[in-house]
């Protein structure tokens, strides 16, 4: 079911509902692209497929200021602009007769630190979380900029912005801005990772110079509950591959069976 409504700053999300095809259903999943990203995008549809052969309805969607159909300027792209749309839409579906609670928060990069944010606000409201290669804090970005991407950083904050094209959507293009890394300040999910009691899976990319594994691994070891790390061989941040991509439906796998076995 494909859907479209104003999110809190007056901008349209359109997103689709896909339900699973079984009677025996195990709940509802949101699930959120990355910056600049889109909702179909290879990585976010493997995620979608696990859930729903694993008996999950998954709602998933462009959000603002990214590159799918979504309206906005990816200028304006932040972790809480991103993370307001991901309330907005769960808001949104508190009104449809198939919402579920406690629900799976699943997301990628931004997706994934939209989830932290989440998950830290209202962590009653959320049964497990798979963020992946996940926007943790300011600190831990600036980190992963100064080691990976200094040339990067320099332009952000000299020019005030980098261009960004869509590796998925010919001629997609925008602008990345320093208010981008600014908006960081605001949050920090390392700290905050105390009340992240739910199962949690951790996936990041061998070779992911901005999320980076050791950061990753930062937050898996700040965890309280039942978790879950594995690591893609060979991938960098966004796994594109047919082999990274098998690797992370495997492992998409390997941790819904674990939820199921422990329920």
């Amino acid at each position: 079911m494909d859907f479209s409504f104003k999110n809190r700053h007056g901008l349209k999300i359109v997103g689709i509902y896909d339900e699973a095809n079984t009677a025996a259903k195990k709940g509802l999943v949101f699930l959120q692209h990355g910056f600049s990203g889109h909702m179909n995008q290879p990585h976010i549809l493997v995620m979608c497929d696990c859930f729903l052969k694993a008996g999950y309805d998954v709602v998933r969607f462009d959000c603002t200021h990214a590159f799918g159909d979504s309206e906005g300027d990816l200028s304006q792209a932040n972790l809480t602009n991103h993370a307001d749309d991901l309330e907005d839409v769960i808001e949104w579906a508190r009104g449809q007769d198939w919402f579920r609670e406690p629900f799976i928060l699943a997301g990628h990069s931004l997706g994934g630190g939209s989830n932290l944010r989440y998950a830290s606000r209202h962590p009653t409201h959320v049964a497990a979380m798979a963020p992946l290669s996940a926007v943790i804090s300011y600190e831990l970005m600036i980190e992963a900029y100064k080691r990976n991407k200094a040339d990067e950083l320099e332009a952000l904050y000299r020019d005030g912005f980098v261009w960004k094209e869509s590796a998925t959507r010919a001629g997609y293009r925008g602008k990345k801005t320093v208010q981008y890394v600014e908006n960081l300040k605001q949050h920090d999910y390392l700290s905050a990772a105390a009340k992240f009691t739910m199962p949690v899976l951790i996936v990041v990319g061998e070779h992911d110079d901005i999320t980076l594994p050791e950061h990753q691994q930062k937050l898996y070891d700040a965890l309280q509950g039942p978790k879950m790390y594995r690591m893609i061989e060979g991938s960098e941040h966004t796994f594109r591959t047919e082999t990274e991509l098998t690797r992370l439906s495997a492992v998409m796998d390997e941790w819904l069976n674990s939820l199921r076995n422990n329920k």
